[in-house]
């Protein structure tokens, strides 16, 4: 990380903080974040290169023969039909980003699976803890997966939607 960087975010690291003395800006935080971006990104980029992959080699031709350039085949064309293709998988990997927070825990970033399993060292009932952090985490899953299919063409029928398609 470039020295200039590293000195504003030393400097701004306790500025920002949230009730409960959760600091936002904490190198933890800013730690976790870069390392979850950097492995949800690469994955993200696999699935949309297969999703363009997938898109017939026709696609382009014709986009070309309608005398469109490269950059606009691949905006206009190319990329829509390659983003419905990995529709899917790419929703996949944001619910698996929210799943992999828990690893934040491990560089000592307070987040669900850190708090439930601090709630149950304090008062014995693990239970209670981890069925309130399961509920958290289905929760938020369910919201983003509804935020994130939101987007779908209205075109695509109903039969499609029951099938994942």
């Amino acid at each position: 990380m470039p020295r200039p960087l590293r000195r504003w975010l030393q400097d701004k690291a306790d500025v920002v903080a949230l009730p409960g003395d959760v600091i936002l800006l904490s190198p933890e935080a800013l730690t976790a974040v870069w390392a979850l971006a950097v492995f949800t990104a690469v994955y993200l980029a696999e699935e949309i290169r297969a999703g363009l992959g997938a898109v017939p080699a026709g696609q382009r031709e014709a986009a070309q023969s309608q005398g469109l350039g490269s950059w606009q085949a691949l905006c206009l064309v190319l990329l829509p039909q390659a983003l419905a293709n990995a529709r899917q998988p790419v929703i996949g990997q944001y619910l698996n980003l929210m799943k992999l927070s828990s690893f934040a825990s491990a560089i000592g970033l307070a987040e669900i699976t850190y708090q439930v399993r601090q709630i149950e060292s304090f008062n014995a009932h693990a239970l209670e803890a981890f069925a309130v952090g399961t509920a958290l985490y289905l929760g938020l899953g369910l919201i983003l997966a509804r935020v994130l299919d939101h987007g779908r063409p209205r075109w695509q029928g109903a039969e499609a939607r029951r099938h994942g398609l």
